[in-house]
């Protein structure tokens, strides 16, 4: 799917990866889940398809979350900014898709139930047309 682009722009940005610690040499920005050993704050994504493979525009849904363990969530609220600058009504490219918009949908402070962990989620939608279909239309 297209988490390698989603990643790709949230690491590449070097105010985004100023609000988060390193892992492995590199900022701590996870596909699905953080490793085991990952030291907060870091932000995670994952992404859930909504179409099925055989249509010409693919939906899917993006969350971020973004997780600290204090007792601030100024960084929290930089970071979902900028998550959201990077990410809503911008167009991207991938090796599958074409024209990939991301929109943003939701966002706002998760309770847990230690009262330390900062956790900011944001949701968006993303809607991206398939290569192989735009490209089916080129040639006819």
């Amino acid at each position: 799917m297209i988490e390698s682009t989603i990643l790709q722009v949230l690491q590449s940005d070097t105010e985004l990866v100023s609000y988060v610690t390193t892992f492995a040499n590199l900022p701590a920005i996870f596909s699905e889940s953080a490793p085991e050993g990952a030291k907060k704050p870091y932000i995670t994504f994952r992404i859930a398809e909504l179409s099925p493979a055989h249509t010409a525009i693919a939906r899917f849904s993006l969350y971020t979350d973004y997780w600290d363990y204090g007792t601030s969530k100024a960084v929290a609220r930089k970071a979902a900014e900028r998550m959201k600058f990077l990410l809503d009504q911008k167009y991207f490219e991938h090796e599958r898709y074409s024209k990939i918009r991301i929109s943003f949908f939701s966002g706002g402070t998760v309770d847990e139930d230690d009262p330390l962990v900062i956790h900011y989620n944001q949701q968006y939608s993303i809607r991206a047309c398939r290569k192989q279909w735009s490209e089916q239309f080129k040639k006819g």
